[in-house]
């Protein structure tokens, strides 16, 4: 978790070494705008945290080489950014007040390095062990901040298992939900995410056991108006095209192969109901086949 937000910012710097050669060269500030909006559409104050307690960017041997485009390192501690991240999730980790406090004067202490993080043995090790390592072997003096850095630097940086969550559309239609049509997953989706925009509004939502569930307010993922720029943002339907005419042929061969098997059903059901047997099943079908010798084949009972 503590090197997302480094890792983004190199990335820019190695797409402008990439390209500053390259016979694309001119088109580096629309890639830039792309991959900023990308960034900060999925950005959240739990990044910024994860690269503030993480003790090798502050170390020396860091911040005096270069990054990506030559441009010079600083300390998270200097980014205007990552400080605000770090205050908000304070705040919104916090139980009350007084640990809010505590856990900025601890910070304050940790990036100043004062105390045992002054220590040359505490700063080299910084570089050379794992964050988490790190923590918790000079964690005598700052113990609340400790536990909060191995909790956010032990969060494996992956997607996989949180996908879902992120989708709105996915949350209300998947595999086993499946017969929505597209107009009432539209509903749902607009209804779901404009309760969520109307409960920010709420007292709870800013303070109480509830205000620490949302770390990102609503409308990143849903189009951030969830009206007509949510259709146009993620597709008439939310499955764009061909998405749209799988649901159609989905729907109207599982209606089909429905109301087929529910005749069969029916026909079986009213024939055991009513008590006829292997020899006489043939006597319910119509008159045309009822001088036949044999029951039909069609009917045969195997």
């Amino acid at each position: 978790m503590g090197e997302i937000y480094e890792r983004m910012d190199d990335m820019l710097g190695e797409i402008k070494d990439v390209m500053k050669e390259n016979a694309y060269s001119s088109y580096y500030p629309e890639v830039e705008k792309i991959v900023v909006d990308r960034w900060d559409k999925m950005t959240i104050p739990v990044h910024c945290l994860g690269f503030a307690l993480n003790p090798r960017f502050y170390h020396k041997i860091y911040l005096d080489k270069l990054a990506p485009a030559g441009l010079a390192r600083k300390a998270p501690n200097e980014d205007v950014e990552v400080v605000r991240g770090v205050m908000d999730t304070f705040t919104k980790i916090a139980k009350n007040d007084e640990e809010d406090k505590l856990l900025r004067e601890k910070f304050t202490r940790f990036h100043t390095k004062k105390g045992i993080y002054s220590m040359v043995a505490t700063q080299a090790n910084s570089v050379t062990m794992d964050a988490i390592y790190w923590w918790s072997s000079y964690e005598a003096e700052t113990r609340e901040l400790a536990e909060v850095a191995k909790k956010v630097l032990s969060q494996p940086i992956s997607s996989s298992s949180a996908e879902r969550n992120w989708s709105t559309y996915s949350y209300i239609h998947n595999d086993k939900r499946n017969r929505l049509n597209s107009k009432r997953s539209d509903k749902l989706v607009f209804i779901h995410s404009n309760i969520r925009l109307l409960s920010q509004f709420s007292e709870d939502y800013k303070s109480g056991p509830y205000k620490k569930w949302d770390v990102q307010k609503v409308g990143h993922e849903s189009g951030k108006c969830v009206c007509g720029r949510f259709k146009r943002k993620i597709g008439k339907h939310g499955m764009g095209k061909f998405g749209i005419q799988r649901e159609r042929k989905k729907s109207k061969g599982g209606r089909y192969l429905e109301s087929r098997l529910g005749l069969v059903l029916w026909f079986l059901k009213y024939v055991f109901s009513s008590g006829y047997t292997y020899r006489n099943i043939w006597y319910i079908v119509p008159e045309a086949y009822r001088n036949e010798p044999t029951p039909p084949n069609r009917i045969h009972l195997t």
